[in-house]
């Protein structure tokens, strides 16, 4: 009787590019071992080059993998250590918790564990947690480098360099091509204030930016308020949050060195147009003044999905303007401009049309189950601690092994669980008070007559345009408005019709 042969995949992981070398060995060895092993069919090795290990949703080898073994078409995987395998303790045992489950074994080499094998899981998660605590450590030493060097007032240089600049033995220095370029931007912005016009002039001199895109006004804008171009340069502008780089708004400290490098514009100029910059921001992007009485309530394009934004006048009514409209990807979106005055007759009319009726509420028993949850929870990590205290002893082994493997998945489950309650329980609470604040508006004793924003900000979630004649009111007692009006172009518009629809999955 022939022997069973398993198809077999290896998962390869390098953290950084430049470790081709590691990379290429792994690649060479797992071929080498499955290629030459009787009981293995080689389906090939899953390789994440470049990716931390830390972030399961940027492993798109990882996940590939995971789905592969879902549907049935691996039986083994091969990984030079648990550390190759993941960064993160819940990923790692959440991954081996579901392949256990479908049958498919893991084989670390370097510690020689195979999950189907051995079942000990006390060990999976220490090493977990080791890996875990290795990448943390590796990041906080990296970070308490860059931290002294900005100390000293030495900058972190990487590739994508200022436009204008390049990289000359770790300096930068202005770029004979791009450096003329920015002058000319700084004064003509100087002297004209006006971001949109230079962008014209630039793109149709067929002059593109360092990636090869046209100019746009933002661009311009993001040139005259960067200070390297002084030949200073603020350091930590950005800062790594839960792996995600956000703007630095005071959570390290930053640090900023002048005369850092050679300039490109004199600082006179420099400061000239960023005194313009502040003032024709506003006029410069068509901003009107005042506030938005819509402000708080999305207006969405139905055709492109972009957002509509109040950004300029026309005679003296303000007009609604879709974000495609000007944006090359999307086509330039034909989505037409809408007038303030439209949206606001609208949200009156619908108003008194609901106004005496309220929305009945019901009340979410969802925070009683949550409750609850987390009491189940807190008796599960309870448990925990004592099969701990037993593998402390030496006695974590046969049934009671069993037991506690059980155990750990069961906790895995119950912390997805508690999550997804949680972020169900603040929607449902959000909701209430929504409609606790609708039903408080929606008796008012007299109809409508003038725009009340506090009022359209209590009964409208959302906006969205179809056209000028076409609009969807989704409100928050669960309707949507379906409106039709007839557009007028020197006069107010007139609404034709609003027909209401139920939202809602339950009355």
């Amino acid at each position: 009787m022939s022997e069973q042969r398993y198809r077999t995949a290896a998962y390869v992981r390098v953290s950084t590019e430049d470790q081709t070398v590691s990379l290429e060995s792994q690649i060479r060895h797992f071929n080498e071992v499955m290629d030459t092993t009787p009981h293995m069919v080689n389906c090939g090795i899953y390789v994440d080059n470049g990716i931390s290990g830390r972030y399961l949703n940027r492993r798109e080898a990882f996940l590939q993998m995971l789905t592969d073994c879902e549907l049935g078409l691996v039986d083994r995987i091969l990984c030079k250590s648990i550390k190759r395998f993941g960064r993160n303790t819940l990923d790692i045992v959440r991954a081996i918790a579901r392949l256990t489950e479908l049958k498919v074994s893991v084989y670390f080499e370097q510690e020689n564990i195979d999950t189907l094998k051995d079942r000990n899981n006390i060990i999976l998660v220490t090493m977990a947690h080791v890996a875990q605590e290795e990448a943390e450590d590796v990041s906080e030493s990296v970070r308490w480098g860059f931290q002294r060097r900005y100390e000293k007032g030495m900058m972190i240089l990487n590739p994508n360099t200022p436009y204008g600049y390049k990289l000359e033995y770790g300096e930068l220095v202005p770029d004979p091509v791009q450096a003329p370029i920015i002058k000319r931007i700084f004064e003509e912005y100087a002297d004209t204030g006006h971001s949109t016009l230079i962008c014209q002039k630039l793109n149709r001199e067929g002059i593109r930016t360092s990636t090869g895109k046209t100019f746009k006004p933002s661009t311009i804008l993001y040139y005259i308020k960067n200070e390297k171009y002084k030949g200073d340069c603020l350091m930590e502008k950005r800062v790594l949050l839960n792996g995600r780089a956000v703007k630095n708004t005071g959570q390290i400290t930053q640090y900023y060195v002048e005369n850092h490098h050679e300039p490109i514009v004199s600082r006179e100029l420099w400061e000239r147009a960023n005194e313009v910059r502040q003032k024709q921001t506003k006029v410069d992007v068509f901003q009107p003044k005042g506030d938005n009485p819509l402000e708080g309530v999305p207006i969405r394009c139905g055709k492109c999905g972009h957002a509509y934004t109040r950004r300029f006048t026309n005679g003296q009514q303000y007009r609604f303007v879709c974000g495609g409209h000007d944006e090359e990807r999307f086509r330039k979106c034909e989505s037409p401009s809408v007038r303030l005055q439209t949206l606001q007759n609208i949200f009156i009319r619908i108003f008194n049309d609901l106004r005496g009726t309220k929305r009945r509420l019901v009340e979410m028993p969802l925070s009683g189950e949550l409750v609850a949850f987390n009491a189940e929870l807190d008796r599960l990590l309870a448990q925990e601690r004592t099969y701990l205290q037993l593998q402390a002893k030496g006695l974590l082994e046969g049934p009671v092994e069993g037991e506690y493997n059980r155990l750990l998945n069961q906790i895995v489950r119950a912390e997805d669980r508690r999550k997804e309650l949680l972020r169900t329980n603040a929607m449902n609470i959000e909701a209430e008070n929504d409609l606790r604040r609708y039903n408080k508006v929606i008796m008012r004793p007299t109809e409508l007559t003038e725009f009340d924003p506090e009022i359209f900000k209590a009964v409208v979630k959302k906006i969205t345009i179809y056209g000028r004649e076409n609009f969807e009111f989704l409100l928050t007692n669960g309707q949507v408005a379906k409106v039709k009006t007839y557009y007028y172009h020197n006069k107010e518009d007139e609404i034709d019709e609003v027909v209401y629809e139920k939202v809602w999955g339950k009355k």
